[in-house]
């Protein structure tokens, strides 16, 4: 037949990634039917995914345990320490940091491993050094703080001076000459203090308040309980300084300003009790005025059960465990109090619906919380300014919706890239400014539909953003089948605002293919090659952790294993969808590196499920890839001879001619690459073939 009537169709342009949304016989060039296992170059060509490598030696794995939160923790002074969260999903929980490759238990305050509950996620929170874990469960050991002293956490704030189990209320004396008090009437009050790196970061309410009557030039002297820390040398509070701050009137007045300027330790070891001798002239008082306010946030109730702390504009904002309502804490005068939760420091991010409209997590964006629910997106816009010289936090936020009819399933399956806050819906993934909500992954919304977000998977569900390559993965249950979270989407934005959509996943036999089946994400410093490098924790009780992005083949659990690559083409129907065509050939065009693997084409037609005509082709280990046919010397400025036989060496690009000869009314090509260390790029194929038949 020749040429005639010859039609060709090529995918050389943009590769535009999945859509498995369109009526197949609808979709647009540059779309692919399945992308597994593969990312997209910057404008085209589909890539055999990198592999990942386990972080644990097997015999250092937590057996029987999955991993569903870690952190890179980082300290101002550049200590970074990676945390996990790991549960056996039954009974017990742990969290700790790795040493030299261990996973080492975190302790209470009384030198005991944390013991979490196995059914919650936590999440995280940092300000300033102080790392905040909140999970909901309520569970005494929760929430707590952790401050890289070396295995101990501590419980968030500290109530006030005579409010600690077992102590008295601070009292006074005067005690006659000594002092520059003026004659009169003076009141006292203590707070305690926690200080790191020379910031105060905890201050308690203040104690009961004492008066003293005292004559000119008395002096007076408190008696005050030591803080259990300092009495009991507690471990979990040795890098702080625990200290006192003392507060008082001028003569006859009712305002309370700060004593002492310096630095007073909170009693002494074995001791209940220690004096402060106040002797300090009225005009030798700072102009800073006593905090009344700093409530501890589990005085509130049902906030021993706070969830989804986020960081803004120095406030950490909690979450209320059933309601639509939460708590922010405060600003004072020497910096944010992230422990201190005032009386009025409350909101409600109630809305349209009601409370039918449940709160399943928030975020942030350029400061501004954005709060996640399951049928609506709104944010907290922050009202008032603090009143620092009066130690009073004139602050509120009130809540604005920002869309009424998208909404959210998790907390954790949430990341910001730019300044956008990314968020996995039930029919779509959404990205939001804080303004306006648009829907990023239309392209592959049955597949989300399809996906399993009932009962207790919500939690499990995870996403992040990889700023390095500018790709979001968002790990998802693919179905009711499903035991735990056992597809990535692939969100590639290398085309920014424009997300282009691939998968990883297992298939058919997942020993040999596993995929990646991640019970979370998290992010560390890639201090060697710059941005950040992505871990994920098992989903599955191997107790591992993994670095993405990391040689050709997964290392599960230790072991190498290949990684299944698939691309189905869109149909090939010339424009003529109900014409019979003689499909003749598809050439393609692949890049490979100078291993000797093979890979396969293969077809369907006319929308078969089945593959037919699959051919083999073989990748040559050729060693260069490039050599010229008589062999040429180059002598080079400094007198030395280039290799005669070499000019180029690298990746090998090929093209391969898959022979078709059928015909059909459509064609898909599809790509399969199953071989361990076997890594692919495609850049682009044309399938040619002619029509020579009506309807």
């Amino acid at each position: 037949m020749g040429t005639i009537r010859y039609v060709e169709e090529l995918e050389y342009s943009d590769a535009k990634g999945l859509d498995t949304a369109s009526p197949i016989n609808l979709m647009a060039a540059g779309f692919v039917r399945e992308a597994k296992n593969v990312n997209l170059g910057v404008t085209g060509g589909y890539i055999k995914r990198d592999g990942y490598v386990n972080q644990f030696t097997v015999g250092n794995a937590l057996t029987g345990y999955s991993i569903r939160q870690g952190i890179e923790y980082k300290t101002s002074g550049g200590t970074t320490e990676i945390l996990l969260h790991a549960t056996d999903n039954t009974t017990a929980a742990q969290f700790g940091k790795i040493v030299t490759g261990v996973f080492t238990p975190l302790k209470n305050p009384s030198n005991v491993d944390l013991a979490l509950d196995p059914f919650t996620r936590p999440s995280f929170a940092q300000l300033q050094d102080s790392l905040y874990f909140l999970d909901g469960s309520g569970d005494p050991e929760t929430p707590f703080v952790y401050e890289s002293n070396g295995v101990y956490t501590r419980s968030m704030g500290t109530e006030a001076p005579g409010e600690h189990s077992g102590q008295s209320p601070v009292s006074g004396a005067a005690v006659g000459s000594g002092g520059n008090l003026n004659a009169g009437d003076y009141i006292f009050a203590v707070t305690y203090v926690f200080i790191l790196d020379n910031r105060i970061i905890v201050e308690s309410s203040p104690s009961n308040f004492v008066e003293a009557t005292v004559v000119a030039n008395d002096s007076v002297t408190l008696t005050i309980p030591s803080h259990p820390a300092v009495e009991n040398t507690l471990s979990a509070y040795a890098h702080l300084q625990v200290g006192v701050r003392i507060w008082r009137t001028v003569v006859n007045g009712n305002i309370l300003f700060l004593e002492n300027p310096g630095f007073v330790i909170a009693g002494s070891a074995g001791n209940p009790t220690f004096t402060y001798t106040s002797t300090a002239a009225d005009d030798a008082l700072l102009s800073e005025q006593m905090p009344f306010d700093n409530t501890l946030l589990t005085a509130y109730t049902d906030y021993t059960k706070a969830r989804f702390p986020v960081v803004a504009r120095n406030r950490l904002l909690v979450f209320h465990p059933e309601q639509n309502r939460g708590r922010f804490s405060k600003i004072a005068l020497n910096g944010p109090l992230p422990e201190s939760f005032p009386v009025q420091n409350e909101f409600s991010v109630e809305g349209k619906y009601g409370a039918a409209d449940a709160l399943v997590g928030a975020g942030q964006i350029k400061g501004v919380p954005i709060i996640l629910k399951e049928r609506s997106i709104g944010r907290l816009e922050e009202i008032g300014l603090p009143d620092l010289g009066n130690s009073e936090d004139n602050v509120a936020y009130l809540y604005r919706e920002i869309s009424d009819v998208t909404g959210s399933v998790s907390n954790h399956a949430q990341c910001q890239v730019f300044d956008e806050l990314v968020f996995l819906g039930r029919d779509n993934i959404y990205a939001t400014d804080g303004q306006n909500v648009r829907p990023i992954a239309s392209s592959i919304q049955n597949i989300i539909k399809s996906a399993d977000f009932s009962g207790n998977k919500a939690y499990k569900l995870s996403a992040i953003n990889d700023s390095k390559n500018k790709r979001i993965y968002v790990q998802i249950f693919k179905s009711t089948t499903s035991p735990e979270p056992d597809l990535t989407l692939v969100g590639d934005y290398q085309m920014y605002p424009t997300f282009r959509w691939t998968t990883y996943e297992a298939d058919g036999d997942a020993t040999l293919y596993p995929g990646v089946k991640a019970g979370c994400f998290f992010q560390t410093e890639a201090t060697a090659t710059g941005g950040l490098d992505i871990y994920f924790g098992s989903a599955t009780d191997e107790g591992q952790y993994y670095k993405m992005n990391s040689g050709t083949s997964d290392f599960k659990a230790g072991v190498e294993r290949a990684i299944y690559m698939k691309l189905v083409s869109r149909p090939y129907m010339f424009a003529q969808p109900m014409v019979t065509k003689l499909y003749k050939k598809a050439k393609i065009y692949a890049e490979a590196r100078d291993n000797t693997y093979q890979f396969e084409f293969g077809a369907k037609f006319d929308l078969d499920a089945v593959e037919s005509d699959t051919t083999s082709y073989e990748v040559l280990g050729v060693g260069t890839v490039w050599a010229p046919a008589t062999p040429i010397s180059y002598v080079w400025s400094s007198g030395g001879t280039a290799s005669p036989n070499l000019l180029w060496t690298g990746a090998a690009l090929q093209e391969y001619t898959f022979n078709v000869h059928r015909k059909a009314q459509m064609m898909q090509l599809v790509f399969t690459q199953d071989d361990q260390d076997a890594p692919l790029t495609l850049l682009g194929w044309g399938v040619s073939g002619s029509i020579f038949s009506g309807i």
